[in-house]
C-alpha cells in the first residue's frame, strides 16, 4: 500500500495526480501489503521494503515511487519528521519519518526520478541500547519527544543528503532474500544510519543551546567521574554505571563533563585510551595486539581503527623496531 499522506505532500495540479491520489486512497482501503505495487502503466511504479523486528523495538517501512511523468513539487528540504508514540507498556515508541527526493529541476520532479519515503518505528530500549552501546549523547529533540516533553519535531537534516541516499538506496536494492540474512543486513543499515542521524543532530552548531552551568557540588561530582574513568579506563563503566556513582542524572552528567572538560565521556574516553597506546606502543617489545588487549579491546581491528582515527597514523608505524 501507498501511504495516502506520502502522494498528498506532492503538490500538483495534472490530472494524473488526481488520479494517483485515488488510486493512493483506494489501495489504503484495501489494505493490502505487497513487495512491489504495480500501479496503472501510465502512472509509474512502487516497491515496497518493510523490516519487523518487532521483539527487538524495530519496524522500517520504505516506500520508493517512481512516476511516468514530470509533476510539480514543494521547495525541497530534507526534514526528519519525529513523533512520540504511547504503546500499552509504560515505554513509548519514536516514530522517525523522512521523505526524499533524489534530484530535481527547480520546482519540477522529472519523469522516472525516485522518491522515498521512510517510516520507522524505534522502540524505547532500542534506542537507549543504541546509543549506551556507542556511548553518546542520545540528541536532545529525540530525547524531548521520546520522554513525551514534546509530541512531536521537526528538523533539517540536509546536511545528511549524500548518507541518506546511500542508506535507502542500498535497502530498497538488496538482492537477499527474505529470511535471517536479509534481516541482519538491513538492520545493518538502518543503525549506519542512526548512527550518522545522531551525531549531525548532536553537531553543537546546528541548533543553537542554551548556556549550561553546573553548581559546586555538582561539578565537584563531575571531576570524580572523570577521576573514575581514568581509575577503570582499561574497562571504563558505562554512561549509567558512572552516573550511579556519583549521584548524578545521566543527562546531567553528559552535559556537564561536556561543558567542563569540552569532551564529551565518550571522545574522553578513547582520547585518553589513545595517549596510553601512544606511550605503550613506543616501549622495547611492545606488538600492537598486546597494547589492545592491554587497553581492553576485544578486537585489535577495532583498536587499529580507532588509534588511526584518533591520531591519523597506524598504530604500527609507533613500535620500536
Amino acid at each position: 500500500m501507498i501511504p495516502a499522506e506520502f502522494i498528498q505532500g506532492l503538490k500538483s495540479q495534472s490530472q494524473h495526480f488526481e488520479h494517483l491520489l485515488q488510486f493512493t486512497l483506494q489501495q489504503d482501503a484495501t489494505g493490502a501489503l505487497q513487495e512491489e505495487l504495480e500501479l496503472p502503466h501510465h502512472m509509474g511504479t512502487v516497491q515496497r521494503f518493510e523490516l519487523n523486528l518487532s521483539r527487538k523495538g524495530l519496524h522500517a517501512t520504505i516506500y520508493k515511487l517512481q512516476l511516468n511523468f514530470d509533476i510539480r513539487v514543494a521547495e525541497e528540504r530534507l526534514q526528519l519528521e519525529l513523533k512520540h508514540i504511547p504503546t500499552e507498556t509504560s515505554l513509548p515508541n519514536l516514530q522517525l519519518r523522512v521523505v526524499h527526493q533524489l534530484e530535481r529541476e527547480g520546482d519540477i520532479l522529472k519523469a522516472k526520478t525516485p522518491i522515498y519515503f521512510v517510516n520507522w518505528m524505534l522502540g524505547h530500549d532500542y534506542i537507549i541500547a543504541f546509543t549506551e552501546d556507542l556511548t553518546y549523547e542520545l540528541p536532545s529533540c529525540v530525547e524531548r519527544v521520546l520522554n513525551g516533553k514534546h509530541s512531536d519535531a521537526l528538523e533539517t537534516i540536509e546536511g545528511l543528503k549524500s548518507k541518506t541516499e546511500l542508506y535507502l538506496t542500498q535497502l530498497v536494492n538488496t538482492r537477499l532474500k527474505p529470511g535471517i540474512r536479509r534481516n541482519m543486513f538491513a538492520e545493518s543499515k538502518i543503525l549506519g544510519f542512526l548512527h550518522y542521524l545522531f551525531q549531525f543532530l548532536n553537531e553543537p552548531d546546528q541548533v543553537p543551546k542554551e548556556k549550561f552551568t553546573l553548581r559546586e557540588e555538582e561539578a565537584q561530582k563531575v571531576h570524580v567521574a572523570k577521576a573514575i574513568i581514568l581509575q577503570e579506563l582499561q574497562d571504563p563503566p558505562t554512561i549509567a554505571e558512572l552516573a550511579k556513582k556519583v549521584g548524578l542524572n545521566e543527562n546531567y552528567l553528559k552535559r556537564g563533563f561536556k561543558s567542563i572538560f569540552n569532551y564529551t565521556i565518550h571522545d574522553y574516553i578513547q582520547h585518553e585510551r589513545m595517549e596510553n597506546a601512544k606511550s605503550l606502543l613506543g616501549q622495547p617489545g611492545a606488538t600492537v595486539s598486546q597494547v589492545a588487549y592491554t587497553l581492553g579491546f576485544s578486537c585489535v581491528s577495532h583498536f587499529s581503527a580507532a588509534f588511526k582515527k584518533n591520531t591519523g597514523i597506524n598504530p604500527s608505524e609507533l613500535i620500536s623496531h
